[in-house]
């Protein structure tokens, strides 16, 4: 009894811990100008002047002016709100900021295939690990 406890901790831990890592997100380590984030269209994280880092679905330039857009209820778009950032756009799942260039340190695109890879070996060595945990627990004789 006491090792099916033991194995039902190891495997509540293991699917927590594939939960937690599928939001897995890689940036690129070198900056990007503005400009460029704004043309690909891919998550960003944006470092402005209080080295504060912000995560970003994407950057638009809409005339002169860049915005940038977080999912509403994430911290980003909680402490840009605090911080009396203009908001352009906000619906059911998105706030867009407007974002003055002049408060941008630095810009990071994300690292699609990296963040994809981290995410499908993560997943893959835990279900591997759980495999592992079924089977070698299993006692199939009938004596």
């Amino acid at each position: 009894m006491k090792s099916q406890h033991t194995n039902l901790k190891t495997i509540a831990t293991l699917l927590s811990l594939v939960v937690i890592l599928q939001g897995c997100r890689i940036y690129h380590p070198e900056n990007v100008p503005i400009q460029k984030a704004a043309n690909t269209n891919k998550a960003v994280k944006l470092i402005l002047n209080d080295n504060e880092p912000y995560y970003f679905e994407y950057i638009k330039k809409k005339g002169e002016l860049y915005t940038a857009t977080a999912q509403s209820n994430s911290a980003t778009a909680e402490y840009l709100e605090m911080q009396g950032f203009n908001i352009v756009e906000r619906d059911r799942t998105s706030t867009t900021f407007e974002l003055p260039i002049t408060k941008v340190k630095s810009v990071h695109e994300k690292n699609q295939s990296s963040s994809t890879l981290l995410t499908v070996l993560i997943g893959l060595g835990l279900v591997g690990g759980l495999v592992y945990l079924g089977y070698s627990n299993m006692n199939i004789s009938p004596w």
